[in-house]
């Protein structure tokens, strides 16, 4: 029997089959442990094998099934707009339609469908606090960004006292002086105190001569009430930060925890820029339950790899955004963090540039080239090392006549 769930949050909609295409009941169920027996009722003594088709695979609804013996795909969202076409022609949606189509797609595309499977509970921890950290560092971002547009506000002045606006000591001077006439009503002796006693002794009295230079210069007046109106949100703002700043620093303590002390992710924090959080993402993406058959599917999965589009004569290379962007973004920062200290890294994004790539386009085939390297450690169960690698890449290109 073939089964297709469209998951919502409160309900999800399913839909079942039989191998040639019939429907067999199609029900809406709630999205609470009674809707999860209610489907197992459905399920039971209808066929000898029942397989699922989802969007989602990380839901409670997953782990069920899988625990009761039932096998389970998954189909990408981003997939699931061309399927949908090739049902009906106007762009009609409807969880009763995709429940369908999901199931009926088991029955035409299932060797074009992912099989989904249980991580180890080691691998599922650490996935989940790192993908919960992403969510959480993105958080952040916004925060900033809020934080820069306040001050734009009402207190631009503020944007030139630190480099890092929303370091710590930063936003407790933030916290402390919200205002510009809080500032002005300071000494340079007072800043300094202000800032030793948060650690900051290197050319604080340089920085604290800079802040009151600027806040006695010539500034743009601004009215009374905008003044109190935006240092209200300003004040909320930095809280928020300094809470989820904290939160963070959790999150990676518990993170450092899991991968101490484990062989396996040490290969990976080996890496030259990569300490727990990279290292520890990049072993998950390898020992976890997806089955890759080379290098070539996993530069496809996590979008190193750019997607070639051919019609007659014509021949394009794009930008893949059908991807796991997670393991996408941490490929990402690990070729920006090698740069510093690798040397081929370097010299390789320079090259780059020297080509005429962007920034990000330049970092995007580091990354490639990066993935290629961990594919190698990961097959041959090594750690990093960087000369034997300039090595390898040096004998690469004698036998290529110094081509690459």
């Amino acid at each position: 029997m073939l089964v297709g769930i469209d998951w919502g949050r409160e309900f999800f909609q399913v839909v079942l089959l039989t191998i040639a295409g019939k429907v067999i009941a199609s029900v809406k169920l709630e999205n609470t442990y009674k809707g999860y027996l209610a489907l197992l009722e459905q399920l039971r003594d209808r066929a000898e094998e029942v397989v699922f088709a989802i969007e989602n695979r990380n839901l409670r609804l997953v782990d069920f099934l899988i625990a009761h013996g039932f096998k389970g795909f998954y189909v990408n969202p981003n997939a699931m707009k061309g399927y949908r076409a090739r049902y009906k022609s106007a762009s009609v949606k409807s969880d009763e339609l995709d429940a369908y189509i999901l199931a009926d797609l088991l029955r035409t595309d299932r060797h074009n469908l992912s099989a989904i499977a249980l991580d180890n509970p080691l691998v599922r921890e650490l996935k989940g606090l790192l993908l919960d950290r992403e969510r959480l560092v993105k958080d952040q971002t916004r925060l900033i960004n809020r934080l820069k547009g306040c001050l734009m506000e009402y207190y631009p002045e503020a944007l030139q006292f630190f480099n890092d606006l929303a370091g710590k000591v930063a936003l407790d001077f933030w916290l402390a002086y919200p205002t510009l006439e809080d500032v002005r009503r300071l000494t340079v002796k007072e800043i300094e105190m202000f800032l030793a006693k948060r650690g900051w002794h290197r050319d604080k009295a340089e920085v604290a001569q800079g802040i009151m230079t600027i806040v006695n210069g010539p500034v743009i007046k601004v009215l009374a009430d905008v003044v109190r109106v935006k240092s209200r949100l300003l004040l909320g703002i930095v809280r928020q930060l300094q809470a989820l700043q904290e939160t963070l620093v959790e999150y990676n303590k518990e993170i450092e925890r899991l991968v101490k002390g484990n062989e396996e992710v040490a290969r990976f924090t080996s890496l030259p820029g990569a300490g727990s959080v990279i290292g520890g993402a990049l072993w998950t993406l390898f020992a976890g339950a997806l089955d890759f058959n080379g290098l070539t599917d996993i530069r496809a999965y996590v979008g190193t790899a750019p997607v070639t589009i051919q019609s007659g004569q014509f021949k394009g290379i794009g930008f893949r955004f059908a991807c796991n962007k997670f393991y996408r973004n941490i490929l990402h920062q690990l070729a920006f963090c090698s740069i510093r200290v690798s040397q081929w890294s370097s010299e390789h994004y320079r090259q780059k540039r020297r080509e005429g790539k962007e920034h990000n386009h330049a970092l995007r085939c580091l990354a490639d080239l990066w993935l290629k390297v961990i594919f190698a450690m990961w097959r041959n169960k090594e750690s990093y090392n960087e000369q034997k690698h300039l090595a390898s890449v040096a004998r690469f290109w004698l036998n290529n006549g110094g081509l690459t």
